[in-house]
């Protein structure tokens, strides 16, 4: 197996930080802003969709990351766009097909979990839970399709805070029995933070928990999500400036799903442009458990193998440890058990088998690898 992006795409994988509306393609924006003349005034108006100014490379230059964006805030503004095509029933399902089909399943990626806001899709008269019920549904018939796994999460948002109307009607929905699994977030600008506010409310939740923490702030911040439940956190790439709270989340065997690409778009500090002394692998040889995600996988212009790639470019990761992140991605899947572990046995196999051709004794130093994990 060449270390090439087309070779790592036949790795299988598990993605767990996805945001669905950062992951629709451009394509399918371009399409559905133009036939259904979606207008933003801040951005464009109808006399522009009308004499053809809202081009693809137009969209393109409003919605894609770039390298000297100031803030995770300033990435953020993109959702306004993509947001804005995912307000109606039928641009919800198509939405769901266009990930499925134009990333998930050319990436071999097996499973697949989705998060999203509800009360960002509401622009239309929708109400959360109609949101949600179409979410769930349109997930079900993509996964029984085309034989993927998918899992929802959907996202309190930091902004609305924890008595809001929005924040309550989302709560209600983790409640409710749907034919697909899912899982709670809270999402949203870090500077906005307040776990603790919500513990109440997170600790009676009959579903799995990650949080946003140690992005746009520091190692308190996880530190705070682990202590309302989390299993794991999104992002934590600033949890290394505090070893107590690397040593808690070690003991917690809290997961952490990391993105790469979208950290270095986001200006997260202390961490260099070129990734180079990106923590992914000194997490994994501290005993960290680490999965590899791309965050936004249309607007970061990056895709999970290829954040892979990266990974064993700038890091120089070894096969094993590449094997060891993928399997983490999927121990750490918020999924029913043995469909868990089904999937789990399937890709370790097939990965172990590539993997070999750089490494014929991987399974092996694989073992020995995990027992720092135990």
């Amino acid at each position: 197996m060449s270390n090439t992006p087309m070779q790592y795409k036949q790795l299988k994988k598990a993605e767990l930080h996805l945001h669905f509306d950062g992951s629709i393609s451009i394509d399918f924006v371009h399409s559905i802003i133009n036939k259904q003349k979606i207008v933003l005034q801040k951005f464009w108006s109808l006399q522009d969709i009308e004499d053809g100014k809202v081009t693809k490379p137009f969209l393109q230059k409003l919605i894609y990351a770039r390298q000297d964006m100031e803030s995770l805030v300033e990435y953020l503004k993109a959702f306004e766009i993509t947001g804005a095509c995912m307000q109606t029933e039928e641009n919800l399902i198509a939405s769901m097909n266009d990930v499925v089909e134009n990333y998930v399943l050319p990436n071999n990626i097996t499973h697949v979990e989705l998060r999203y806001a509800p009360a960002f899709h509401t622009g239309s008269g929708l109400s959360i839970a109609q949101v949600h019920d179409i979410v769930m549904k349109a997930a079900l018939a993509a996964s029984k399709q085309h034989s993927v796994s998918i899992t929802i999460i959907a996202c309190t948002m930091k902004l609305f805070g924890p008595q809001d109307k929005n924040t309550l009607e989302t709560y209600e929905l983790y409640f409710k029995k749907y034919d697909l699994d899912q899982g709670y977030d809270q999402a949203g600008p870090e500077c906005m933070f307040q776990p603790p506010e919500y513990i109440e409310q997170i600790s009676k939740l009959p579903i799995p928990i990650t949080i946003h923490a140690g992005e746009a702030f520091g190692p308190a911040h996880v530190k705070e999500a682990i202590e309302c439940g989390a299993l794991r956190i999104g992002h934590g790439v600033r949890m290394r400036e505090d070893p107590e709270v690397v040593q808690l989340v070690k003991e917690k065997r809290v997961l952490l799903e990391m993105c790469p690409t979208s950290n270095t778009q986001t200006n997260v500090e202390n961490i260099k442009k070129d990734l180079t002394d990106y923590p992914m692998r000194q997490y994994l040889l501290d005993g960290i458990r680490v999965c590899i995600n791309t965050d936004n996988q249309m607007i970061s212009q990056c895709t999970i193998s290829s954040e892979i790639e990266l990974m064993v470019d700038k890091l120089k990761l070894e096969p094993v440890e590449v094997l060891m992140i993928l399997d983490f991605g999927y121990q750490g899947a918020f999924l029913e058990e043995a469909m868990k572990q089904k999937l789990r046995s399937e890709a370790f196999e097939w990965n172990a088998k590539l993997l070999s051709e750089l490494d014929p004794e991987i399974k092996t130093h694989f073992a020995e690898r995990m027992k720092l994990f135990e």
